[in-house]
């Protein structure tokens, strides 16, 4: 073989003649020298995607394990655009996996978190303690802050860049400020 790999698929049988002019390949051979995540990014969030950003993975098969990748392609035209559903775009990072014995399947399960930006001392905060309200026909966006041991303030906030569950506080709020998340119960039908 042309390169070294692991054989994925034998599509001949022992004693099968083997042609060079053939339509189908005897083997089909994964190269395990470098390792491909194809992963789908919605419409909203592909314009901030750019090749060579940085990504941390994870895959449900190894628990506890982040690797390393790159952006090395995204795919010009939608994978998806049905009616029904939101765009996505194909985007491919090479993982770094050199010099580990990863043992990486095809088909694998995997997450990834492609960094867009970094911002340096940011106040976040989980989005779910965003709230927004209208005031006198204006639409503010607030948190509610603890300020006693049973009390709490609503302060209103500016937000910023949005990272899976936390978003970036760019105005309202400091260091140390205690925010408020609000659950909501189901209460069982009494």
């Amino acid at each position: 073989a042309p390169t070294g790999g692991v054989v994925l698929q034998v599509s001949i049988e022992p004693g099968e003649r083997v042609m060079d002019d053939a339509d189908d390949a005897a083997l089909s051979i994964a190269d395990t020298s470098t390792y491909l995540l194809k992963m789908e990014v919605d419409e909203l969030d592909i314009s901030e995607v750019r090749q060579g950003q940085k990504a941390s993975v994870t895959l449900d098969s190894f628990t506890n394990q982040v690797f390393e990748g790159t952006v090395t392609d995204i795919s010009p035209s939608p994978s998806s655009e049905d009616s029904d559903s939101i765009v996505t775009y194909e985007v491919t990072i090479t993982l770094d996996a050199e010099g580990h014995d990863v043992g990486f399947l095809s088909g694998m399960t995997a997450n990834a978190n492609i960094e867009t930006q970094i911002l340096e001392d940011a106040v976040v905060v989980p989005t779910q303690a965003i709230q927004s309200d209208q005031v006198d026909g204006q639409s503010i966006t607030y948190v509610e802050v603890l300020d006693g041991p049973n009390s709490t303030s609503r302060v209103e906030v500016e937000t910023g860049l949005r990272s899976g569950s936390m978003t970036q506080v760019t105005a309202g709020l400091e260091v140390g400020d205690q925010v408020v998340i609000r659950q909501q119960f189901e209460q069982p039908n009494l």
